[in-house]
């Protein structure tokens, strides 16, 4: 992927770390994703979804205390801090899963911080999204 200082995305995502977990907010598309550490044993966390080829805007924040978000096959991390808001931009070139997890000492369950960043076309994201829309959506009716 490319990382570069933020710029025109195409997608818009919110990353909050917290002890143990994650949330992924894509707040123009009225999506969220949660995934901490009670999701049970064998837990690899939330998934961040994104499109292929297109700009990610990311603004990174923490919760707590200090996290490292951090994605293996990018080869690219930067931290998350109380108090300090981190925004860059991503652009994967490749389709995949790819496994990630917090980088910095947080605390007891800091092993058990997982997530991963699912790379998808274009055309699977709008899927994704529509499925994800329709899903919150019903569940905020039943609210």
């Amino acid at each position: 992927p490319t990382v570069r200082s933020p710029g025109t995305p195409v997608v818009d995502t919110t990353v909050t770390a917290f002890q143990w977990g994650w949330r992924f907010d894509y707040p123009n598309l009225n999506v969220d994703v949660t995934g901490e550490l009670t999701n049970g044993p064998g837990n690899h966390g939330p998934q961040m979804v994104v499109p292929a080829g297109q700009t990610v805007q990311i603004t990174l924040v923490s919760a707590d205390v200090i996290h490292g978000f951090y994605v293996r096959d990018f080869n690219f991390s930067r931290y998350a801090q109380p108090g300090v808001t981190n925004v860059f931009d991503l652009t994967p070139t490749k389709a995949g899963v790819f496994r990630a997890q917090c980088s910095e000492y947080c605390g007891l369950y800091h092993s058990e911080m997982l997530f991963s960043v699912r790379v998808e076309s274009s055309s699977a994201f709008s899927r994704w999204l529509g499925t994800q829309q329709a899903s919150q959506a019903q569940s905020g009716a039943a609210s």
